[in-house]
């Protein structure tokens, strides 16, 4: 950061991606973030801004930052903020962020409710067309729940990384109204990760079934699931002839493409795991819309 804040930097005028790692911003006082910002200001061609690690007071200095970017498409805010997050949340709901931006990549306890906020802002577009969400736990749901009624009809490409340690105590019925995924008209991909066969099958796995059943975007092209496996017998908890049935309907209506995705114990064979997947969901496999991915934890 101190290289970049006094660097001449008009020679790198065509830089089209940044990433901004491990920086505490609170630290700069206003007259250097404002340098900072004038600073980026110069890269006139950026599309791709990823923070990973960057600390903020509240939103308003993250929008200041990509205000500066008029072509910005790529939001990636890892981000935490130094006030409680009930207040950034506040901020936010006055702070747009800019209609450029198309994909949103959120994965922090204070990027995911704050930023999902300002999505909802007075006088904001609907602009976001795919949003990568990792790390979500179930006290974001609300937040989630709110922008999917508000705006989800603009979201083309959805990813849910899910935190599932934080989904324990979770009403099945309460999980699936609070994600209203028949909302996503306009749906082409949907992922869902951070899920695991186990002998006791938490909210996420109990209910996967009913919430792809869910989905009616005319459009939906490919659904892709990811696991965790400890041993090869939870495969047999899982209620797999749900899943295939809640498939095939949606292929029926042009769902090309299903992928799961299993990373396994060590111990496990797996072309043993892929066999099993692919007997399990045989209809799909027979008609070619079958992709079955299988890594050894390494």
């Amino acid at each position: 950061m101190d290289a970049l804040s006094f660097s001449h930097l008009s020679c790198l005028s065509q830089v089209e991606a940044i990433q901004i790692r491990s920086v505490d911003w609170t630290a700069l006082n206003p007259t250097e973030q404002t340098k900072l910002r004038r600073r980026f200001a110069q890269f006139k061609m950026l599309k791709l801004l990823e923070f990973d690690d960057v600390t903020f007071h509240d939103l308003r200095e993250v929008v200041h930052i990509i205000n500066s970017f008029p072509l910005l498409k790529h939001l990636s805010a890892n981000v935490c903020f130094t006030k409680y997050t009930e207040h950034a949340v506040t901020s936010a709901s006055r702070l747009p962020i800019p209609r450029t931006i198309e994909t949103l990549e959120l994965g922090t306890d204070d990027g995911i409710p704050v930023v999902l906020t300002s999505l909802l802002a007075q006088g904001a577009d609907p602009h976001v067309t795919r949003l990568n969400l990792r790390n979500l736990k179930a006290q974001h749901l609300p937040y989630l729940s709110t922008v999917v009624r508000r705006v989800g009809s603009h979201v083309r490409h959805l990813l849910l990384g899910m935190e599932r340690a934080s989904f324990v105590n979770v009403d099945e019925g309460d999980y699936i109204r609070a994600l209203k995924l028949s909302r996503l008209s306009q749906l082409r991909t949907l992922q869902i990760e951070g899920l695991e066969f186990s002998q006791k099958l938490s909210v996420l796995e109990a209910t996967l079934p009913s919430l792809i059943s869910r989905l009616e975007s005319p459009f939906l092209r490919c659904i892709s699931t990811t696991f965790t496996l400890n041993t090869f017998e939870d495969l047999e908890n899982f209620d797999w002839k749900s899943l295939q049935r809640a498939f095939k309907e949606l292929h029926f209506f042009g769902l090309k493409n299903v992928e799961v995705h299993v990373t396994a114990n060590l111990d496990i064979p797996c072309e043993r795991v892929e066999n099993w997947i692919r007997g399990s969901l045989k209809d799909l496999d027979q008609n070619a819309a079958l992709n079955v991915f299988v890594h050894p934890v390494s």
